[in-house]
């Protein structure tokens, strides 16, 4: 079986006429001159670890998000860690983050709430790593992740990432290709 993605089929900027036997033909002459770009649909294997990588990058995503909530309110207060505090995010200015107290109940309420989503969002991507340590020697591209792991500067997260997201594409371009 072919399968062609709908949106890289060529289209006329007057063409609004459909009907099947039209379009039939078109695609049939089109994948002879080989212009269309065919897709391979992945096995459930392959979609299942695509979800987890997936998932991973929304962890960081919302941990980004919640960090950047955290410390826009701090900032609005005009509140600085004491010299000698490591960067923003190391364990010490956390720390002097959890120590932060507050008078006014709606500020101690936002400290509260954007601090536990700064916590619970790391322990997520936390679990989510763990999760893909796991899962990567059993998946579908463990091959391609193993030898991608061989580079200096690709981490096993980098390579699932790449892994999932890329691999297969090369295999799809031309009709003649597809054996």
């Amino acid at each position: 079986m072919v399968i062609c993605a709908p949106g890289s089929v060529p289209r006329a900027a007057g063409d609004r006429v459909k009907t099947d036997r039209r379009d039939a033909e078109r695609l049939l002459r089109l994948w002879r001159a080989g212009e269309l770009s065919l897709v391979r649909v992945p096995s459930p294997a392959e979609e299942s670890f695509r979800d987890l990588v997936r998932a991973r990058e929304d962890a960081r995503g919302d941990l980004m998000r919640h960090r950047h909530r955290l410390s826009k309110f701090l900032l609005r207060r005009e509140l600085r860690p004491p010299a000698g505090t490591l960067g923003a995010w190391s364990v010490p200015w956390m720390n002097w983050v959890r120590r932060l107290r507050f008078e006014d109940a709606a500020a101690l309420a936002t400290h509260v709430d954007y601090l536990a989503a700064v916590e619970a969002a790391l322990q997520r991507r936390s679990a989510l790593d763990v999760a893909l340590e796991e899962a990567w020697p059993q998946s579908p591209f463990k091959t391609t992740i193993a030898a991608l792991r061989c580079f200096r500067g690709i981490d096993t997260l980098s390579a699932c990432g790449f892994a999932a997201e890329v691999s297969g594409f090369d295999r799809f371009k031309h009709p003649d290709r597809l054996a």
